[in-house]
């Protein structure tokens, strides 16, 4: 696990660029289907930092289950697709437990994971800052060149 962690990308962070945003042929609009594409790429990125184990139980998950957690809630849109703030878990830990009950969560993420409850600390000021278009092709970029390096 500790090898993926030394070249995280921190994407995602910055902008306030509010213009509007072109809209395709089936009514989603550019920055929409950007953030789709993120969302998906940031769910890869997570697995593969975690290894497809969970972070609270540590159970092996196989490659359609388990998903990753935003430590920071995702409408915080500039730490949304930063790798930092995902917790790989497994469906039997991640409602029940991070959603559940937070604090605990937060309090086990600080004895076990210290460098993500750490970036969490630093992070966790709520935003209503919008990512550009540009912004979101760059995440897009950057975690796609994180899966393809880190990928086995």
């Amino acid at each position: 696990m500790a090898s993926n962690r030394s070249n995280i990308p921190h994407a995602g962070i910055a902008g306030k660029d509010m213009k509007r945003t072109a809209i395709n042929q089936r009514g989603q609009s550019t920055r929409s289907r950007l953030e789709k594409e993120c969302d998906a790429l940031w769910q890869q990125a997570i697995r593969i930092v975690w290894n497809g184990r969970c972070g609270l139980c540590g159970c092996q998950q196989m490659d359609n289950e388990g998903c990753g957690h935003h430590v920071i809630p995702k409408d915080n849109k500039p730490t949304r697709h930063c790798v930092m703030n995902g917790v790989f878990l497994c469906i039997d830990c991640h409602v029940p437990k991070a959603h559940a009950d937070k604090r605990a969560f937060l309090l086990f993420l600080s004895k076990k994971w210290k460098a993500h409850y750490d970036w969490h600390m630093e992070n966790k000021a709520p935003t209503t800052d919008r990512i550009s278009e540009e912004e979101l092709r760059e995440t897009r970029a950057e975690l796609t060149a994180f899966i393809k390096e880190n990928k086995s």
